[in-house]
């Protein structure tokens, strides 16, 4: 799995792009450090892509998402966080969080199939998006 992601202070935009296998571990190392990053303010949108990966966490692995993201949640107001899958299984995936997490995390909380829909749902201009780019590993 590798990551990348942008901070657009300007526009309270977090965007994450994830490439590959994600084991659950690193999904969550990952979620933890970008979290973490002083330039993400409260009321943060934040656009996570997963088009090009694939999520390997179990159900209890995802339940206990909810708590980690819970606990960098708190601080962030009220984000408003849109995830872009394509599988199926992604899909139904991250919809688990969603229901497992309403009611339990202050945040507006979907799922969608194309970053189009998504960046519509968050209000921003997909054109004016600093999307991440992935880095050359040899």
């Amino acid at each position: 799995m590798s990551y990348a992601y942008t901070v657009d202070q300007a526009q309270n935009l977090l965007v994450v792009k994830f490439w590959g296998e994600i084991p659950y571990a690193e999904d969550a190392r990952a979620v933890l450090t970008i979290l973490d990053d002083p330039r993400i303010q409260p009321g943060v949108r934040i656009l996570v892509d997963r088009l090009d990966s694939a999520f390997t966490a179990t159900p209890e692995e995802v339940r206990a998402h909810v708590g980690l993201v819970g606990m960098k949640m708190a601080s962030l107001g009220e984000p408003k966080v849109a995830n872009v899958v394509s599988a199926n299984l992604d899909y139904g995936m991250v919809r688990m969080f969603k229901a497992v997490a309403d009611g339990r995390l202050d945040h507006e909380f979907t799922v969608f199939r194309s970053l189009e829909e998504a960046c519509s749902w968050l209000g921003v201009d997909p054109t004016q998006v600093d999307w991440p780019k992935q880095e050359n590993k040899s």
